[in-house]
């Protein structure tokens, strides 16, 4: 309800009254979807175009970055805001600015935008759809008491007279004679009435058109006092409102004396929730992954397994081999032999001597024995995968609480790498290991996380390594990741994962440097992870990775 048509009328009267005749010093962009309007003194106006999170409201302390930021709409910096007002009957503010340009903010969803205008209604310039002619009036007549506009049809209507068809839901017709209400409110005069929304407008008595006319009314007294709360509904998610809603009312409920405060807090709050259904989301689709290459691969294994009599043909190749060496001649590239009246053809090794055919046969039929057994051994490994995996989205499914999901499943999701230490782990930039005393050890994965490890995130007495005259990986010990000081073997085994991750990897042992990260510098203009250090130790090590305990 943030961009609801009265929410927006409200803000708009609010911030007339109190940005009227303040100049803009900058309007910018520094998240995705949002504009930022910097007006004199100390008030930042938060104009946000995200699908699904439309809101209009004033920042407290709101710093601009000092990167990823691009300035907009220039003809608009130095220019005073003369009036601040709603368009009648859509969800559009509008900022009538000194000489004869207007800024238009309009709330609709996934096209809501933000565009500059000339008084001939020509777009100057648009936050986020080329240039186009409008028929938007600039700004309208000043608002009714509370913030609100007249509409097509008053809330103190009278709902007998009201033209719909028979057919139509009692929703659609309150959304469309009502059009300024929007889905929350709709839904909460259909609560106070006790009506379904679904209910056909033909089927409901007078009785309870009269009862809808009272809701109508009652809530339309209620928006000329906005009363900002938010509700956090059964789900976890918020709700927001500018007027207490009898549908939640056993909610839990946070009331706010400023709307700029509330919206601010329900921006928060939303961003959380959808974080927490993205990550659940993603937890899901995982899943689901890992299961259907585990379903595949556990039924190509029982088809194999049920067709497979390969030991048995390779050992009676090597016992009819055995029994007609006279027959068979070295060079022979195969041989068709009798076998219980039925002819078999048995290709040969031509280098091999028939003898030494036979036992080529012997062998395979042993290896075919032991890969069978191993397959049976892996394939129940991977049948109780496979159950894991549909207990925890059956879990995942039914659970509303995705924290307590995580914390229920932990350890299963840890056996699958999908716990959320893991999860952070993989986001990392490099790779982390362990060594002795619980150091952590971080590894580049290539040039630019080169750079990133040793330029921003290791500490000027963490320990820095590298194979020396050899592309590689950046490793850092970091020193303050365990009591104490690193030791000889955390030195060594940190110096070995730098081995690893180099070119060198295939020697027997590689010369490792090590020096703390302090004098390590980047040359200006160098390519990424092309360093230069001034003083080190050489540790000569084995390329290997710490086992993990």
């Amino acid at each position: 309800m943030i961009s609801n048509y009265h929410t927006l009328a409200y803000i708009a009267s609010l911030l007339d009254s109190r940005l009227s005749d303040r100049h803009i010093r900058s309007v910018f962009t520094q998240e995705r979807g949002q504009i930022v309007i910097d007006v004199e003194p100390d008030n930042c106006l938060i104009l946000s175009c995200q699908p699904g999170l439309n809101a209009l409201f004033l920042h407290k302390r709101f710093a601009r970055a000092k990167k990823n930021t691009v300035d907009l709409f220039p003809a608009c910096h130095g220019k005073a805001i003369k009036k601040i007002g709603m368009h009648p009957s859509d969800r559009i503010v509008v900022f009538q600015l000194e000489g004869d340009h207007r800024l238009e903010a309009s709330f609709f969803g996934s096209s809501a935008n933000v565009s500059l205008l000339r008084a001939d209604n020509t777009v100057v310039e648009s936050f986020k759809r080329n240039k186009e002619k409008t028929d938007h009036p600039s700004i309208p007549s000043s608002p009714r008491k509370g913030g609100t506009r007249s509409i097509s049809l008053p809330y103190d209507s009278d709902m007998l007279t009201l033209a719909a068809g028979e057919d139509e839901s009692v929703s659609v017709v309150l959304k469309r004679h009502f059009s300024h209400l929007g889905p929350v409110l709709v839904r909460e005069i259909l609560f106070r009435s006790s009506l379904a929304g679904t209910t056909h407008w033909g089927k409901i008595t007078d009785g309870e058109k009269t009862l809808l006319s009272m809701s109508l009314k009652e809530v339309g007294n209620e928006l000329g006092n906005i009363r900002p709360r938010i509700y956090t509904l059964p789900d976890g998610g918020p709700e927001f409102a500018i007027i207490p809603l009898k549908q939640h009312e056993d909610c839990r409920e946070e009331r706010f004396e400023d709307i700029h405060d509330a919206i601010r807090a329900f921006m928060g709050k939303e961003h959380s929730t959808r974080n927490r259904e993205n990550k659940h989301d993603l937890m899901e689709k995982r899943l689901k992954t890992i299961l259907e290459k585990a379903s595949r691969t556990a039924e190509a294994m029982e088809q194999d397994r049920a067709s497979s009599e390969r030991p048995m043909e390779y050992e009676r190749f090597g016992k009819l081999i055995l029994a007609n060496l006279a027959v068979i001649k070295q060079g022979m590239d195969h041989i068709t032999l009798s076998a219980e009246g039925t002819a078999v053809s048995i290709p040969l090794q031509r280098e091999l001597t028939p003898a030494a055919n036979a036992q080529r046969y012997f062998e395979k039929a042993k290896r075919s024995r032991t890969a069978r057994k191993q397959t049976g051994e892996r394939l129940t490994s991977i049948t109780e995968r496979i159950v894991l995996l549909r207990s925890l989205l059956d879990e995942l499914s039914s659970q509303s609480d995705f924290s307590a999901f995580l914390e229920g499943r932990s350890k299963d999701l840890e056996i699958l790498g999908l716990s959320e230490k893991q999860a952070a782990v993989a986001e990392l930039p490099f790779r982390v290991y362990h060594v002795e005393g619980g150091f952590e050890v971080w590894a580049g994965k290539n040039s630019k996380s080169n750079d990133e490890l040793t330029m921003k995130h290791a500490r000027p007495n963490d320990l820095w390594f590298h194979a020396r005259g050899a592309g590689g990986s950046h490793v850092i010990l970091r020193v303050s990741t365990a009591k104490g000081e690193p030791g000889k073997r955390a030195r060594r085994q940190a110096a070995s994962v730098a081995a690893f991750f180099s070119k060198m990897k295939g020697a027997k042992m590689v010369p490792v440097a090590m020096t703390q990260r302090k004098y390590v510098r980047k040359p200006k203009g160098a390519p990424p992870g092309t360093v230069i250090i001034e003083r080190e130790e050489v540790i000569i090590t084995e390329p290997r990775l710490p086992e993990e305990k």
